[in-house]
């Protein structure tokens, strides 16, 4: 017998709070689904049941940005990816932002998620990853993530006055490309005022995991 179920499409929603600080973290992916200071979003905020828009707020685990043509080696050997990024040839952003998070622990202003350890194809070794949220009331969210996983976020940013300077910056690996995290900058223009806003986001870096 099959029973009608409503799940969203990013599964179970962890909030956690602190002061005026507000998060959401999604059973899918473990990805930051929303943060918020007194009800003004801090991160690009998406619905429950819509998936990540151009990866806003997943964890990329366990390898950030590209692996280009999905090939790498390690010890020895040689290993082809899926290529999960089809129309450019690459394995793109690891192997755990589609994949459901188990809870291990969650409190009022924190919560902690793992990634079973499994093998894909490409990469036949079983990783853990931990992943704990936690928001601070003075000092707003703290991520704690291992090394080779890409910390999730794309920022909002709201200024007073003329921005200058790129939000976006563009390096060159090998023959390609990649670009930092795209930053939705909101320009509210005061008559007679003029403030330089500088932006520096981390960038992305081609990278290849490392197994244990």
């Amino acid at each position: 017998m099959l029973i009608g179920m409503t799940i969203p499409l990013t599964g179970t929603q962890y909030e956690i709070e602190a002061g005026e600080y507000r998060a959401t973290v999604t059973e899918l992916g473990a990805g930051l689904r929303q943060l918020e200071h007194s009800g003004t979003p801090l991160v690009t905020t998406f619905d429950a049941d819509q998936l990540p828009p151009h990866s806003a707020g997943e964890l990329l685990s366990p390898w950030p940005n590209r692996v280009d043509a999905g090939r790498y080696s390690f010890d020895g050997a040689r290993y082809q990816l899926a290529l999960s990024e089809p129309a450019l040839g690459n394995a793109i952003h690891g192997l755990t932002r589609w994949v459901p998070w188990t809870r291990t622990a969650h409190d009022r202003s924190e919560v902690t998620l793992t990634s079973v350890p499994h093998g894909s194809q490409g990469y036949p070794f079983a990783v853990q990853v931990d992943v704990t949220y936690r928001v601070d009331a003075e000092s707003g969210l703290h991520v704690t993530v291992p090394v080779g996983a890409g910390p999730p976020g794309v920022l909002s940013v709201t200024v007073k006055g003329t921005v200058t300077g790129p939000a976006v910056t563009v390096f060159r690996v090998g023959e390609r490309a990649s670009v930092s995290m795209v930053i939705a900058v909101v320009v509210e223009c005061t008559t007679g005022t003029a403030v330089t806003v500088t932006l520096v986001v981390p960038l992305e870096r081609t990278c290849v995991a490392l197994p244990p």
